[in-house]
């Protein structure tokens, strides 16, 4: 490959990362919780808090992700009754902004959708925890945003679920792309939820102490190598700042020296 090729092949990239990249709110310091954080650890959300979030430089599974909704938003725009990437926010009762941005409105059918590109066992996992997955929760965010927003309560809400790992050449236990309805927690019991998660999170601002480290750190051993704290490597944009992962990494990189004899 030619030096002008790889030029060209980093422009690809770097033009396919800028598209994808998060359009929400990335600055810190700001009382704004988003829809998909209400699952995630205090400790990732303070981070973000502190610091303020991070853009991508490269080409990684979220970004497969945004450019697939990408696309699917210019799949369905224009069409009678439907809305694409719908912005919300409301201000809870403590001064905390929760904000979201439902991927498809389906007026017609009154159905809410999120859409995801994710794996056989993420869509195992969402459909068994239901209103208690992570995705259950954001949707359940959604529809308590719609309410607040615009008084309806009538909406389901929909995860068009597309299989990654989906293939011909093997036994697929989804289709390629799978609808999970989720059946949402209340909306009293939503506003709790964020009421209690942000009045906690406040807490901690307050205090300046650091929440707990994170719970699952999809911890993994590649081939031939030690377990590794995927979750932190690469879907965790808060990892530079992160006292627990810098002090496991360092542990790790002193163990590896050692046994190189440095």
């Amino acid at each position: 490959m030619t030096d002008l090729t790889k030029e060209g092949c980093q422009f690809i990239e770097d033009t396919l990362v800028a598209a994808a990249r998060y359009s929400g709110n990335q600055k810190s310091h700001k009382k704004q919780l988003s829809a998909s954080q209400l699952g995630n650890d205090d400790l990732q959300i303070y981070l973000k808090y502190m610091h303020g979030g991070k853009d991508s430089t490269q080409f990684e599974a979220n970004t497969f992700g945004s450019i697939y909704h990408l696309g699917a938003e210019v799949a369905f725009r224009n069409i009678p009754e439907v809305e694409t990437e719908l912005p919300l926010q409301y201000a809870l009762s403590n001064g905390w902004l929760i904000t979201g941005t439902v991927d498809l409105v389906l007026n017609k059918y009154k159905v809410i959708a999120d859409h995801k590109t994710t794996t056989a066992t993420s869509i195992s996992s969402t459909i068994k925890d239901g209103k208690n997955s992570s995705y259950g929760l954001q949707m359940g965010v959604y529809k308590w945003l719609l309410f607040k927003n615009r008084q309806v309560n009538d909406y389901s809400a929909v995860l068009p679920m597309v299989d990654k790992g989906f293939s011909y050449f093997k036994a697929n236990k989804f289709n390629q792309l799978a609808f999970v309805a989720i059946d949402t927690h209340s909306l009293e019991d939503i506003e709790a939820m964020l009421l209690e998660k942000t009045n906690k999170l406040q807490e901690y601002i307050d205090l300046g102490v650091e929440p707990a480290e994170c719970a699952n750190l999809f911890w993994y051993a590649p081939r031939g190598q030690k377990k590794k704290r995927m979750r932190c490597l690469h879907y965790c944009d808060q990892a530079d700042n992160c006292k627990a992962f810098k002090e496991d990494y360092s542990a790790q990189q002193s163990v590896a020296q050692s046994l190189m004899g440095l």
